[in-house]
């Protein structure tokens, strides 16, 4: 439907002149007389619907098409033109008024397309009790009569067993008749048969063959397994930009699948528009995925303003059809207030939803609550066991939280080697926290033999994402020149990215550089502004380095009293620095009452 829809949008874009009410209310009647009659993805559905497109592709007169609809599926328009002459209006009757009668008469006459449709319909319980029996039989019929699509159907009865024994061996065979018989659906089918080695010799290579044929014919389900083949390099050299291209032939007809794939790949490859755009059309039709992929593009700000009441009505939508990993974003919502008052209990309602359908994402934020003791008991046994269970499906948030606790013994033995284990697994996924955190084992020597260029290496990397110690740990070994030729220009650049974003200890940093002149020009006032923005977040290092300019008059005017306030904050805080300066304003007298026993 989603295809059809678009055909229509196209035409008014170009300017054609908007198809009359009563044509879109045929193609309506058409599309939910199929839904009515066949489940979603089924074969008959997908024929059903690809019939319509072309139709309305034809660009022929409104007359024409409605004449060709008409003709195409009578059954849509005897089930919903005429009334019903009981003139019942009880929701039931009228319900079972709309289910077509099946007539076999065509069928037992020997007409091949009827006999198929006849095993459709017993297949599908469509207008008659679903009899899988009487299915084969009738399919059985169409494809003894050469009929290629009562051949498909029969070997997907032999395949899976339906109304016969089970023989993937006599589908295969089957199969291949009808493709025999220029079946495109046979052909998509016979690649899944070699892809998994049904009743044939698996082969990814033949697989490729057979989806690509299909996928060339425009179906939508080959289109997407022909792209997954050339994503993942399977049976065909890895090509992910055709891989893309396929992915959106098959996206374009609503196949749900590809249209997710396009649009996670267009979102790692940060084209937010055309990702966007793919999540609105799966929106429209409901899909979970879809809505949870457009509120992660609301949550983040990407390819749209940064809109939290926006994410969470997507998330909401996605999480109410039991979408595990929406409702693990809810909970992140509720947990950090984002959108919604700060709930602690609803966040763990919502976590605790997610782990149940065992979602990696759930099972960490929820042992995340548990160790910290959010609106839960604190239980870091809990915590612990939880997280194990995220690793098991090879989790990296979960890695380095675990990680973290191997590193300080929480709830686990201290085991730094366990620990830089666990850090690497996740490092090697991209995260950027467990980069930091292996970096930092490198330039300590935790776990590890210390070794300056690797802890350069991984700090690199999860800078490069943006994390802000990253960063300023960056920064300091440009600074010193460690695992790195030294070069304080470049540490101040680190600084500043991340100062830039509140980080207090490298504004600091900054504030450190500005006010020597290293790396940059010699500047009282610029480190008096970056001591600032550090001692305003409580920052022990910006306050005594602050209240030093202030007790010197260097950047800002002079104020002693003002010094030995922000000496007593940093002092207050064990900053030894801070404690031997106020102990000589109080030896001194300089801005407090002078007090030798201070």
């Amino acid at each position: 439907m989603k295809k059809i829809l678009l055909i229509f949008f196209t035409f008014c874009l170009m300017g054609i002149e908007c198809f009359a009410e009563n044509l879109l209310d045929c193609v309506n009647k058409v599309e939910v007389w199929l839904s009515q009659n066949y489940p979603a993805d089924s074969l008959a559905l997908r024929l059903g619907r690809r019939k319509l497109e072309n139709i309305i592709s034809s660009l022929g007169s409104e007359d024409d098409m409605i004449a060709a609809i008409k003709r195409e599926f009578p059954n849509a328009f005897d089930a919903s033109d005429g009334e019903s002459d009981s003139g019942a209006s009880d929701a039931g009757e009228e319900a079972s008024a709309e289910v077509p009668v099946l007539d076999l008469t065509a069928a037992r006459e020997g007409d091949s397309e009827a006999q198929y449709m006849a095993g459709e319909a017993y297949f599908r319980g469509a207008g008659v009790a679903r009899n899988y029996d009487e299915a084969v039989k009738w399919y059985q019929a169409s494809a003894d009569q050469g009929n290629a699509k009562g051949m498909c159907a029969l070997g997907i009865c032999y395949l899976h067993g339906y109304g016969v024994q089970r023989d993937p061996d006599v589908a295969f065979r089957w199969m291949l008749q009808a493709v025999e018989n220029s079946c495109i659906e046979a052909q998509y089918q016979i690649g899944l048969f070699y892809l998994n080695g049904w009743g044939c010799e698996k082969s990814d290579s033949e697989a490729v063959v057979w989806f690509q044929l299909a996928a060339e014919q425009n179906h939508p389900a080959a289109q997407y397994e022909y792209a997954r083949s050339l994503e993942l390099g399977r049976g065909v050299e890895k090509n992910n930009e055709e891989a893309l291209s396929w992915y959106s032939r098959s996206a374009e007809q609503g196949y749900i699948p590809a249209l997710m794939r396009a649009a996670d790949r267009h979102y790692a490859q940060k084209n937010y528009a055309e990702a966007i755009r793919c999540y609105l059309i799966g929106v429209e039709s409901g899909d979970a995925n879809s809505q949870l992929g457009l509120g992660k593009c609301y949550f983040f700000g990407h390819g749209v303003e940064r809109n939290y009441t926006e994410a969470i009505k997507y998330f909401r939508l996605a999480a109410a059809q039991n979408n595990a990993e929406a409702q693990a974003w809810l909970g992140e919502c509720y947990l950090n207030g984002l959108g919604v008052e700060r709930n602690y209990s609803e966040a763990v309602r919502y976590f605790r939803l997610s782990a149940e359908q065992n979602c990696p994402a759930g099972l960490d934020a929820l042992g995340s609550c548990y160790y910290q003791g959010w609106g839960v008991k604190q239980n870091t046994a809990e915590a612990v066991r939880l997280y194990r269970l995220a690793i098991a499906q090879g989790f990296a948030k979960a890695q380095q939280h675990l990680g973290y606790f191997y590193s300080k013994g929480i709830g686990v033995e201290r085991n730094p080697r366990e620990a830089i284990r666990l850090y690497l697994l996740a490092a090697e996924q991209g995260n950027a926290d467990a980069q930091n955190d292996l970096a930092l084992c490198y330039y300590d020597g935790g776990g590890v033999e210390r070794n300056y260029s690797e802890a350069v290496r991984w700090f690199r990397a999860a800078a490069e994402q943006g994390h802000l110690w990253a960063q300023d740990n960056l920064g300091n070994c440009y600074y010193n020149g460690r695992g790195v030729e030294q070069n304080r220009r470049e540490a101040v650049r680190f600084y500043r990215l991340a100062a830039e974003q509140g980080l207090s200890e490298a504004q600091n940093n900054l504030g450190n550089c500005y006010y020597h002149g290293h790396g940059v020009e010699q500047s009282y006032s610029e480190a008096v502004r970056w001591y600032r923005a550090a001692a305003e977040q409580n920052h022990s290092w910006g306050l005594r380095n602050l209240g030093y300019c202030c007790f010197y008059g260097c950047g800002v005017e002079q104020n002693r009293r003002e010094a030995v306030r922000l000496y007593r904050l940093a002092a207050e805080q064990g900053l030894s620095e801070a404690q031997n300066n106020l102990g000589n304003c109080y030896y001194h007298g300089h801005g407090v009452e002078q007090s030798y026993s201070e």
